[in-house]
């Protein structure tokens, strides 16, 4: 059974804040307890490594790096500013002890930003965990 969602993209980590407008959709389905990176795939559990370079990309402050690391079309602009946002986030800290796979093509990690906790929301994308949402730690 598949199941449809839409949210808005809203990145907003401790003292800095970049808001995305983005409408991002995606139809996950289960696949024996494992997110789907594509029909048929399967995206395994963030690494020490993975969440390293998804940091990275996503406080890089290059345009290219950032799309990498953020669950958007590949038609949707991004403003500068939300790329310029980012990167005075760094360091951005994700905790893979935290890691939950919601197994149907989402998961969930807490990552330390500015010194608080905050759930990340990721979304599988070709075997790769992307940021598709952000909320801070109550």
């Amino acid at each position: 059974m598949s199941r449809r969602w839409w949210g808005i993209l809203v990145l907003a980590f401790g003292f800095g804040a970049a808001v995305v407008g983005v409408v991002v959709s995606a139809e996950p389905e289960p696949l024996a307890g494992r997110a789907l990176a594509a029909p048929g795939g399967y995206t395994p559990p963030l690494t020490e490594s993975a969440a390293k370079s998804l940091a990275n990309d996503l406080t890089s402050g290059d345009l290219t790096r950032v799309r990498t690391a953020l669950a958007v079309p590949v038609d949707q602009p991004l403003d500068d500013g939300a790329v310029t946002g980012l990167k005075a986030l760094a360091p951005v800290l994700f905790d893979v002890g935290t890691f939950h796979d919601d197994a149907n093509g989402t998961a969930r990690i807490t990552a330390e930003v500015g010194g608080r906790p905050w759930t990340v929301r990721l979304v599988s994308d070709a075997g790769r965990w992307k940021v598709s949402g952000t909320e801070p730690v109550r």
